[in-house]
């Protein structure tokens, strides 16, 4: 935790920084919220029955990562695939609401706009807690119509941008193909390219980008181990060979309640520790670490002040 030197250091580092253009591609969603009382049980299943009060739309996955820019006082364009359908409506309208661009939201006939359905109770007056949730979504890879379109739209924005994010779900958007495209267009503009990434067996799409942030529970996915990295020792050798691997500038691990471990090129790793915090959904943690980072090398900021701000 920053003691209060480093706390001032931050908020004068964030106090100094301008409006800067980013670039957020991935797998734009939209969150469906259903809350109520879950007071009883159901006379025909041992399941609660859920008395819906009130629901609430919100975007969520890449689109979330947008929000979060746009409150960073980035300007922001949007990049991916959406469905031709009143789904799609609610999410540009909340983008645009935001002041994000949605031109690079390319819509397809050959899937729904994701929608995520949780269905949130509360019993007892206590804390609400998400009892279930339903996906309405289509992952396979997008027809190569809509890459050509995502591609060509991704020329148009990236060459402007201060900072591009890959917000990946592996939701069929961010293919092998399409992350090296947006990657490329990126390098040749001298864009960083900063990416969440999808619980995967392989990061080789992410390979060029200039920083990663998996978890725990990503980077051993991706590494081929059985279980989470636990011990220091593991985890910083996971970094170092994801670093080389993957030809990065920097890799960031976040640790849940741990904090997060950086790595970078040619310097020693740096494990920050976090501020403990009891919540119920950690839904849309790793959205606001990119965004975050995004928001602070957009700037001109250099990694542990970056990383210390998105911790």
């Amino acid at each position: 935790m920053p003691d209060h030197d480093d706390t001032d250091a931050l908020i004068r580092l964030i106090g100094g920084w301008r409006t800067r253009r980013a670039v957020v591609a991935g797998d734009f969603m939209l969150d469906h919220h259903v809350f109520g009382s879950a007071a009883r049980l159901s006379p025909d299943a041992p399941v609660p029955v859920l008395a819906a009060q009130r629901e609430q739309f919100v975007p969520g996955g890449a689109a979330n990562v947008a929000l979060d820019l746009a409150a960073l006082r980035c300007r922001v364009d949007c990049l991916g695939v959406v469905g031709r359908d009143p789904e799609a409506r609610t999410l540009k309208t909340a983008l645009r609401d935001a002041k994000c661009g949605v031109t690079g939201l390319v819509p397809s006939s050959d899937r729904p706009t994701s929608v995520k359905h949780s269905f949130i109770g509360l019993a007892q007056q206590k804390t609400p807690q998400k009892m279930f949730r339903v996906d309405d979504e289509r992952a396979a890879p997008v027809p190569d119509e809509v890459r050509r379109r995502l591609v060509s739209a991704a020329e148009k924005l990236i060459p402007a941008a201060d900072v591009l994010c890959l917000q990946d779900h592996d939701k069929g958007v961010l293919t092998d193909r399409i992350c090296q495209q947006l990657i490329r267009i990126a390098r040749r503009h001298r864009v960083p390219v900063l990416v969440d990434p999808a619980a995967i067996e392989s990061f080789d799409r992410y390979r060029g980008a200039t920083c990663i942030t998996p978890n725990r529970f990503e980077a051993a996915q991706a590494v081929g181990r059985g279980q989470s990295l636990q011990d220091d020792r593991a985890l910083r050798s996971v970094a170092a060979r994801m670093l080389e691997k993957l030809n990065l500038t920097a890799v960031v691990l976040t640790l849940d309640r741990s904090g997060a471990l950086l790595q970078e090129r040619k310097r020693r790793p740096v494990l920050l520790p976090t501020a403990v915090r009891e919540v119920y959904d950690v839904t849309g943690a790793g959205d606001m670490v990119l965004s975050m980072l995004a928001a602070a090398v957009a700037n001109g900021a250099g990694w542990p002040d970056a990383l210390r701000l998105a911790n």
